[in-house]
């Protein structure tokens, strides 16, 4: 439940998650996120949790339940607006307070302006941290933002120490957000479409999983350490990393039109926010030079009409890489026993002899939605599924029908 005060209170009952959409290059739309199903909704009600060429690009919950988001520098009057702190209202998605710039001490040189991409509380002591696109890692003084400190600087400054807001906006060091853990030892973060992990202790940083596509948004699970919260741009589920297992679970409920979410936080005062239960969705990565990217969804089964329905799409490259290549073709790993009675979009049913005779029906589309009839409602369970490019192809399990006998798939 959302808090229901008049303005921002800490001491009401919190169980969503806020978000912050990108419309456009810089429209930015507050939503709240609802666990466990993880549906979205537009937070406020006559537009204003809307807020139009702010470009707002991180988002975080301090232990008191107050919301801060930070925008980048596509916003309008950069030179006065970018790398901007601002408090929210979690009531109406309302700005609250503008607490200004950024600003930090680079080598005797007062920088403020730069894009701030991610915000996150470190929970042992309430501090803010911040991503400086062009500069690095940044301690923010939230009572003062204009006298924030540089902590780790980012690729020998040179883009930062340049003070050209031209060149400013055309660099990028790709990371897109960051979270604090628990424990306030490890800063997750996001880097061509890769979890990496920081310790601020000793410096270790590793590449803990790829996940694929451009990741927007990491958020740790409140009392929660094995669990992130990821959401990859122009994908329609948000979905859990499990750090202990690798596992990547999909959520449930599409995200629908909202599916350029910049930043979430979770409200930190609520032991009560569930895990995603997963869904029907995979993404499937394949080996090619651009680790082109692409997720398979069972958009609905009807046991009375034995129909299946299926939505396949190629996802967004990371910012600063090549467009992922179209896909040539998917294939359900439908078993030769059951009977297809009719499908859409131009299939075929047999054998693929250009992906080692995977056995299924095949779409030779770059993506949409596609559906088949069965000659039965059989069993529901998993089957292979697989998409390719070129000569390049992969395969993942998805939730379909089960045939009896020989299943489809490559040959035993």
């Amino acid at each position: 439940m959302v808090n229901t005060a008049g303005g921002s209170n800490a001491d009401d009952v919190c169980d969503a998650i806020y978000g912050v959409h990108d419309e456009g290059l810089n429209d930015s739309q507050f939503v709240t996120i609802n666990a466990p199903t993880y549906g979205v909704n537009v937070l406020g009600t006559g537009g204003s949790g809307f807020h139009p060429g702010f470009d707002l690009e991180g988002l975080d919950m301090n232990a008191q339940g107050a919301l801060y988001a930070s925008s980048g520098d596509d916003a309008e009057d950069p030179l006065n607006n970018a790398g901007v702190l601002y408090k929210i209202n979690t009531n109406t998605g309302a700005i609250d307070e503008r607490l200004g710039q950024i600003c930090f001490q680079v080598e005797e040189t007062q920088i403020c302006g730069t894009e701030i991409s991610g915000i996150s509380f470190r929970p042992s002591d309430g501090s803010l941290w911040a991503w400086s696109e062009e500069c690095g890692l940044i301690e923010v003084n939230i009572d003062s933002v204009a006298n924030s400190t540089l902590v780790l600087p980012n690729d020998d400054l040179r883009a930062c120490l340049s003070k050209n807001t031209a060149i400013w906006r055309n660099y990028s060091s790709y990371i897109e957000d960051m979270t604090w853990d628990n424990t306030s030892e490890v800063i997750y973060y996001s880097l061509h479409g890769k979890v990496h992990s920081y310790r601020l202790d000793n410096g270790e940083n590793r590449m803990v999983s790829q996940i694929g596509g451009n990741i927007e948004t990491l958020e740790m699970f409140p009392e929660n350490n094995e669990l992130l919260i990821i959401i990859v741009d122009g994908s329609q589920h948000v979905r859990a990393l499990n750090l202990s297992t690798g596992e990547v679970i999909f959520a449930e409920e599409s995200v629908g039109d909202f599916n350029d979410i910049e930043a979430i936080s979770a409200c930190i005062p609520s032991p009560t926010i569930d895990e995603p239960q997963s869904s029907d969705s995979v993404q499937i990565t394949l080996a090619d030079d651009r680790g082109s990217t692409y997720e398979i969804t069972l958009v609905s089964h009807d046991a009375a009409t034995k129909r299946w329905t299926y939505h396949v799409q190629k996802l967004d490259a990371p910012e600063g890489q090549k467009d992922y290549k179209d896909m040539s073709h998917f294939s359900l790993g439908i078993g030769r026993s059951c009977g297809v009675d009719g499908s859409t979009g131009g299939s075929d049913f047999g054998k693929d002899g250009s992906s080692n005779n995977f056995w299924g029906i095949k779409w030779n589309v770059e993506g949409g939605t596609f559906s088949f009839t069965l000659d039965g409602d059989y069993e529901v369970g998993t089957i292979p599924v697989l998409a390719k490019s070129s000569t390049y192809y992969n395969t993942d399990e998805i939730k379909g029908p089960v045939c009896p006998g020989e299943a489809g798939g490559f040959p035993e």
